[in-house]
Formats: C-alpha cells, structure tokens, sequence
C-alpha cells in the first residue's frame, strides 16, 4: 500500500513514521511547504519526500492518485480545503485537522465521487468522538447519559492569563475547538442523551519562553 501524508508538521512527522514502519505499507510520500520539514523525514526508509503547497492543485492531486491512501494533517484553517481537493481528485481521505466549516458540507460531493472521507481525526476531535459514541446508550438500553467533555491543554478554571506550559497543538485550531459548539448527525437521534458544552473561551495566550 502507498500512503501519502499532506503536511509534516509536529504531528504530520509521527504519522508518517509511523506508517513506514508498518509491514503493509510500502512507501509513504511526505508532502509539506517547509523543506526543514521534509529534511527531517529523508532518513527514514520507504519516506519520500515533495514539497508542496495547496497552491499547486495540480501537483498535488497527481501524488493523491498515485497513493492508496491520503492523510490530512495540515492546520485547521486550510484544512477543508484540502479534504475538498482530495474529492475533486476522487481519492479517500483520512483528515486529523479540526475545521470551523463543517466537513458534512462535502458530503454529497464525497458521495457523487464516490470518495470516503474521514473527517476530524485526531485526538479530540478524533479518538475523543470515539469515546463518546462508545459511551452512548444502545437502542436496547433503557438509561439515560449525560456528557460532559473536558477538552485537552485548556483548565476550566484559570485565574491567570498566561497558562504554564508551552502549547502542543496549533493555537489557531485550539482556539477555534474550545470556543465552538459540538457539531451533531442531524440524521441521527439520541433521545437519552443529555450534552453539557463546557467550553470556555475566556482570552489567555502561552508562554513563550
């Protein structure tokens, strides 16, 4: 299987490690704007490298339909558009950036190319989603559930402005996520579930030190 990961940032980078250490994986193209990026990966075996951008459609949806597989991991904000050139290119994707736009938007375009999109796959939203839909009552239970989600690197409660710790995740995308609200299959109904946001958008900004 040939895998292409768009995007190698902190967590891009693991990814494709990650998949070239995999027995069925045969070779993963690492695609990124920052050749310091792509210079950190050219050591590994089965990993190679092409600088590109979102800029160049063209170029990279030739690579997206050389692969068998594309993983998404650029920030959030051009993140959408990625998955919608992944679709005009009629290639799967599996996308770990959180996007303000809603992805379900792409859904009939998905369909009509008969693509499978996998939207919003990190850890929260991603592993978190799964985690909660786990938790949900079966259609056969007869009891009620309650969620309250605590989201990662944010305290609910944080007298001061400057948190204590450097950040792990793009603060663009974090931002977005803890101020948003949970986005719901509107096909789909959980009479006996109760859903308690406890995002808290109050300013704060990291050290920088």
């Amino acid at each position: 299987m040939k895998a292409l990961v768009v995007g190698c940032g902190k967590v891009g980078s693991e990814i494709v490690r990650d998949l070239a250490r995999e027995k069925g994986v045969t070779s993963v193209t690492a695609a990124d704007a920052n050749l310091a990026n792509l210079t950190a990966l050219k050591p590994y075996a089965k990993v190679e490298t092409v600088q590109a951008t979102l800029a160049e459609k063209a170029d990279l949806q030739k690579l997206m339909g050389e692969a068998d597989i594309v993983c998404g991991a650029l920030p959030g904000k051009i993140g959408f558009e990625l998955i919608k050139t992944a679709i005009e290119a009629g290639r799967s994707i599996v996308d770990i950036s959180y996007t303000a736009k809603d992805p379900f938007r792409l859904n009939k375009r998905a369909r009509a190319n008969n693509c499978i999109v996998v939207p919003q796959c990190g850890v929260a939203p991603g592993l978190s989603n799964m985690c909660v839909g786990d938790s949900l009552p079966k259609p056969s239970e007869d009891r009620r559930t309650t969620l309250r989600p605590r989201r990662n690197e944010l305290p609910r409660h944080w007298k001061a402005r400057v948190l204590p710790y450097r950040r792990a995740w793009n603060p663009h995308n974090k931002l977005s996520y803890d101020s948003g609200n949970a986005r719901t299959d509107s096909e789909v109904s959980w009479p006996r579930v109760d859903y308690e946001h406890t995002a808290n958008p109050r300013p704060f900004r990291y050290r920088d030190d």
